[in-house]
């Protein structure tokens, strides 16, 4: 017994006198030498091996922002209710900073984020959100705090972080408006990805409330999420926070289907 806490701590000895690297680091270093050689990684956008993302095709992303009706998806002015949809919709407006299309780098890029649990993947739209944010100060206007799409505790433990909370905060930084996780999830749905648009409305009632009233009453809050698609779990999270006093809610997206 002696002998084994004595190899023990010889293998968890930190760093000696003269500088040199401690068994840990001496094993994430290999470990990562070992990954890199047996899963490589390729860019998502041109296939060069090396990173997810390459320098060149890094330089290609750019905001292309979606301004469209929450509800017919047809152009509006700042991404505002057109007046036929105003009474079906608990969203004010509607913005988000490229359209979806499987083909192109950035919606690549958040399938990969999102479905791979590479957190850091999301930092490669914080240029983008800055540029948006310095571009479009209107539609941050009289915002008292934003608010992201909370996932269920299990999916959480799942993926191991929440997109929609770190998309939020890059665009707090960017803003300097607070981020507040006032809403939460009441129960665990199936993804929505994988249902019809009237299937997904029916999926995702109920599934929120708001984790303490005081944070959202006489509130203008901009509700965050990755995509919008047939904008389901985003209007139902503004229905919560709109029948608990908030005045007015956005909706923000990083793409737009």
């Amino acid at each position: 017994m002696e002998s084994l806490r004595v190899f023990l701590g010889l293998i968890f000895l930190e760093e000696d006198m003269e500088g040199h690297q401690s068994f840990f680091i001496r094993v994430k270093h290999i470990a990562r030498a070992l990954g890199a050689v047996l899963f490589p990684l390729f860019c998502l956008g041109c296939g060069q091996e090396g990173r997810l993302v390459c320098e060149t095709c890094l330089l290609t992303l750019e905001s292309r922002p979606v301004f469209l009706c929450p509800v017919c998806h047809r152009h509006g002015v700042r991404g505002q209710c057109c007046s036929l949809c105003a009474s079906q919709s608990f969203l004010s407006s509607v913005c988000a900073l490229f359209p979806y299309d499987e083909k192109d780098l950035g919606s690549a890029i958040l399938r990969f984020a999102k479905y791979h649990s590479a957190q850091s993947l999301f930092s490669v739209f914080e240029p983008m959100i800055h540029h948006f944010s310095a571009h479009n100060a209107w539609f941050l206007s009289e915002i008292d705090c934003l608010m992201p799409v909370p996932l269920h505790a299990k999916r959480l433990r799942e993926r191991g972080f929440n997109q929609s909370v770190s998309l939020a905060t890059i665009l707090s930084f960017s803003t300097r408006i607070p981020l507040v996780l006032g809403l939460k999830r009441t129960r665990n749905t199936p993804h929505q990805a994988l249902l019809s648009r009237a299937k997904r409305k029916e999926n995702i009632r109920e599934a929120f409330c708001v984790v303490e009233p005081a944070l959202v009453s006489g509130k203008n809050i901009i509700v965050i999420d990755d995509i919008y698609t047939t904008g389901s779990t985003m209007q139902e999270c503004a229905k919560v926070l709109k029948k608990t006093g908030a005045r007015e809610v956005r909706g923000f997206t990083i793409a737009r289907g």
